[in-house]
């Protein structure tokens, strides 16, 4: 009895087993035929293009038979756009639907991929990817209609903002009226096709950067050997007034800009014309132009090339000019920076190469003007000036104007600092010296009847603490500290042996001991001069250049300036001569 009770337990047991290994059978049978597939994303197009600084769409199906938990974009080059999914609360829960999603391109030309994940309710996921190149923006025409000019006008009467990044094609005038104003943003390119030009009478700002900086230049095939003094266009025209009305060009700011290839003949209706600045047809206008007595004019970081004339003429203001490049200005005469009567500041660590005058003039005709020229390096200037014997050919000083010349590198120019002569500059308060000169010829025989001199005989300066010229002028200079020190024979200065005395500044790319006087007289005709060779005008380890200049003395501008709300303060003279010093 006993083993048959145990029997029915055993068969009881064995039973249950059965019945829940079933049931697990049954759960399990269950579940596989429960389960869902995998989400399906895709795109109508794995490549898509976009214009830079611009918005565009396209569109994902999607389909999720566990229900669509999640979608989101994904980016690898987040720099290049961004994106969203703009009706992603519409999708989710859903098993089917149309992804819209936005992409918004920078101004940053290149290729991200866009990465689509959706992810159902049962955590399966699924991706699709979309290739975008951004590209060019295409350039904008800035033209208008005939106006009372007899020409295209194009007027500002607004604030108006040109980029950043973007490209504008301009062929017709532009007008900033008193009531607007143009902002330039880094990385835009101005590109003027025509005999056009810009005329200012409100503010005017080009802020490029170190990266990407403005540029105003011609259509890509006229910028030849043949066009470096062509003047194809008439430049940048800044005033507060046309000598009748009055305007409101307060500020102009010119930061990390290039401007190339300016310098068309003057046109009877231009304010620079009617104010007797340019002659009508006959003579080339400016790169930049600034005049008002009463404003801020700040150029710096920025370059000023293949002008047909002046690059720089200011005629009144308070200014800083600085940390410049100027190239190749000037045809036949003309300086790289003109100043005139009312002008207040400093011009400093600017590069001069091969202006056809001075890289500096300035004058104080009928008033006073006071500038701070220092650490400038002026290389090979004034060869193309095709009146050398009462023209300077590095900084010039004329009739009234006062102020400092220090620590400048003047490199086979044909002359030094000059205080002219014949046009008297207020030389009772100037002060000059610690200027280093070099001209690689030991026998400068002259051309034109012109030989190259560290003292121009015209001129009031002469080696150590003194002066020259009339007895009513009581002056003392520095130039003392000049370098080289003058070589006298039988007590009459040598200029021959002087320059034989010279050291080379050692630039770190650039030969001067190679320079050709007859060559360089040559360029005169522009036919002959190219366009430069790469160039770096800082000073190697060892030159002679690289202390013994003065800092004893102060910059014009004691305050910063301010304009268009920013401030900009004067650099410190440096113990080195010129405008790099050592890398």
């Amino acid at each position: 009895m006993k083993k048959q009770n145990t029997m029915k337990k055993l068969t009881s047991r064995l039973a249950v087993i059965a019945f829940l290994g079933t049931v697990a059978l049954l759960a399990s049978c269950s579940k596989d035929d429960d389960s869902k597939p995998r989400p399906v994303v895709t795109t109508t197009s794995s490549a898509l293009t976009l214009i830079q600084d611009t918005t565009g769409v396209f569109t994902a199906d999607v389909s999720a038979a566990a229900g669509i938990k999640d979608i989101i974009v994904t980016i690898d080059n987040a720099t290049i756009l961004t994106a969203e999914i703009t009706n992603k609360a519409d999708l989710v829960g859903k098993t089917v639907g149309t992804a819209n999603i936005k992409m918004t391109s920078t101004y940053t030309l290149g290729t991200a991929n866009i990465t689509i994940t959706v992810t159902d309710n049962a955590q399966q996921s699924s991706t699709a990817a979309v290739s975008v190149d951004v590209t060019d923006h295409p350039p904008i025409e800035i033209s208008g209609a005939v106006g009372s000019t007899a020409t295209k006008e194009y007027h500002i009467t607004q604030a108006t903002t040109w980029g950043p990044h973007l490209t504008y094609h301009v062929t017709g005038n532009v007008f900033v009226e008193p009531t607007g104003s143009l902002t330039l943003l880094e990385g835009t390119t101005v590109i003027v096709d025509g005999q056009y030009s810009f005329t200012v009478r409100g503010n005017f700002y080009s802020y490029g950067t170190a990266t990407d900086s403005v540029v105003f230049t011609v259509p890509a095939q006229q910028r030849t050997k043949a066009n470096i003094f062509a003047g194809l266009w008439g430049g940048i025209m800044s005033s507060n007034t046309d000598g009748t009305n009055t305007f409101a060009a307060d500020e102009m700011v010119v930061q990390y800009t290039r401007v190339e290839y300016a310098g068309m003949l003057g046109q009877a209706w231009q304010d620079i014309v009617k104010l007797g600045e340019v002659a009508d047809t006959n003579t080339p206008e400016y790169a930049l132009f600034f005049n008002n007595p009463n404003g801020v004019c700040v150029i710096q970081n920025s370059t000023f090339a293949y002008s047909a004339d002046v690059a720089v003429q200011i005629d009144q203001g308070k200014i800083l000019v600085s940390n410049n490049a100027f190239i190749l200005n000037g045809k036949a005469g003309g300086e790289a920076i003109d100043l005139k009567v009312g002008t207040y500041g400093d011009i400093a660590y600017n590069l001069f190469y091969k202006a056809a005058t001075n890289g500096v003039k300035f004058n104080a005709k009928g008033g006073s003007t006071e500038l701070h020229v220092y650490n400038n390096t002026a290389v090979e200037c004034g060869w193309r000036q095709t009146s050398h014997s009462d023209h300077g050919g590095s900084f010039n000083v004329e009739q009234g104007g006062k102020g400092v010349v220090y620590n400048n590198l003047i490199v086979n120019s044909t002359r030094g600092v000059r205080f002219s002569n014949g046009k008297l500059a207020d030389v009772a308060h100037l002060s000059n010296g610690f200027n280093f000169h070099y001209l690689s010829i030991t026998s400068p025989v002259g051309t034109d009847n012109f030989t190259p001199e560290f003292y121009p005989a015209d001129g009031f300066t002469i080696y150590g603490n003194g002066k020259t010229g009339p007895a009513s002028v009581d002056s003392t200079f520095e130039t003392a500290h000049d370098v080289p020190a003058p070589v006298y024979t039988n007590n009459v200065f040598d200029k021959v042996a002087t320059i034989a005395a010279g050291h080379d500044p050692l630039f770190v790319q650039f030969a001067v001991t190679t320079f050709d006087v007859a060559a360089a007289v040559a360029a005169e005709e522009p036919a002959n001069e190219g366009f430069p060779a790469a160039f770096d005008f800082h000073l190697q380890a060892g030159s002679p250049a690289l202390t013994g200049a003065n800092t004893n003395f102060s910059p014009y501008n004691a305050a910063s300036l301010t304009a268009g709300g920013k401030t900009y303060a004067s650099p410190k003279p440096s113990s080195y001569f010129g405008a790099f010093g050592s890398k």
